[in-house]
Order: structure tokens, then sequence, then C-alpha cells
């Protein structure tokens, strides 16, 4: 940590901890987002996904 007037100005990381932080991050985004979409009913259950994803494929 780098202090100017002993507060806290800066903190110094290195490249894998900085890399660790960011997928940590990253991952509670993606737990936000879909705690959101529970939230708001955008849900499907086990069956219904796996029909759309069949039909997807048989699309292609």
């Amino acid at each position: 940590m780098i202090t100017v007037n002993g507060k806290v100005q800066a903190v110094v990381q290195d490249a894998v901890s900085y890399q660790r932080t960011q997928d940590q991050l990253n991952m509670l985004r993606i737990l936000v987002h879909g705690q959101k979409q529970i939230a708001e009913g955008k849900i499907s259950d086990h069956d219904e996904f796996f029909k759309e994803l069949e039909s997807e494929d048989q699309d292609l």
C-alpha cells in the first residue's frame, strides 16, 4: 500500500493476484445477474431448458 499523509492512496498487486481478483469480481457479477433473473421470474426448469436446446440444435 502506498500512503500519503497516513492515508492509503494506492495498492500495488502482482499480476497473478490482480487477475484472481478480477476473476472473482466477474463471478460475483454473474451470480448477481442470475439472482436478478430469478427474482424477476426469468427461469426455466431442466426439461424446458433441454427441450429448447435440442430445438436449436435441429435448426442448425
